[in-house]
C-alpha cells in the first residue's frame, strides 16, 4: 500500500524541477559553486547577491538535483532538502525533510539534523507526527511520486515511534 499524507493513496510530493539553480523567491536561474576547501560548503557572492532572504536571513536555492538552505554569509545550513510542489519542502512543526545517501531524515531550519536520515521514505509533519517507512520504494505516478510497500509507521518530532 502506498504511503500517503492523510491516509489516501497515492501520496504526491511534487513535480520534478528543471535542472539549474533557482532562487525560489525570485525564480532566477543562477549557478552553484562551492568555495573554500576544508571549510563548510558556502555559496559564492554572485549567488548571494541574487538570492532573496527571509526575515531570519535564510534563503532556499536549487542546485540542479535538490534544494539547499543558506544563510546571508553563504553558508549551507541544510543540503538535500526534498522537493515539494516545484519548490523546497515545507517546514512543518519546525522541521524539514532532507535526503542523505538515499535515506530520509528531518532537520530544523538552523541546519541541525533532529531525526537522522535513516528512512526509505518520509512525509512532512502534520500535528506533531509524520509517516515514515523502512523498506518502501519510491514510485512515480504521473507527475507525482509515492512511497510503496515496506514497514510504514508514525514518528514524533524527536523520532520516537508513535502508536
Amino acid at each position: 500500500m502506498p504511503l500517503t499524507s492523510r491516509g489516501k493513496k497515492p501520496f504526491g510530493f511534487g513535480i520534478p524541477i528543471i535542472a539549474g539553480l533557482i532562487a525560489i523567491s525570485i525564480g532566477v536561474l543562477i549557478s552553484f559553486e562551492i568555495i573554500k576547501r576544508n571549510q563548510p560548503p558556502a555559496i559564492n557572492h554572485a549567488i548571494l547577491d541574487k538570492a532573496e532572504f527571509d526575515s531570519s536571513g535564510r534563503a532556499f536555492i536549487y542546485n540542479g538535483s535538490n534544494w539547499i538552505l543558506i544563510n546571508r554569509k553563504g553558508q549551507v545550513l541544510i543540503s538535500g532538502i526534498a522537493s515539494m510542489d516545484n519548490g523546497p519542502d515545507y517546514v512543518r512543526n519546525g522541521l524539514i525533510r532532507f535526503i542523505e545517501e538515499g535515506k530520509w531524515g528531518y532537520a530544523n531550519i538552523e541546519g541541525r539534523k533532529i531525526i537522522p536520515a535513516k528512512y526509505d521514505g518520509a512525509l512532512p509533519f502534520e500535528n506533531g507526527v509524520a509517516w515514515v517507512c523502512i523498506g518502501c520504494k519510491l514510485k512515480e505516478d504521473g507527475e507525482h511520486h509515492l512511497f510503496d510497500g515496506g514497514n510504514q509507521f508514525k514518528v514524533d518530532t524527536l523520532g520516537r515511534v508513535v502508536k
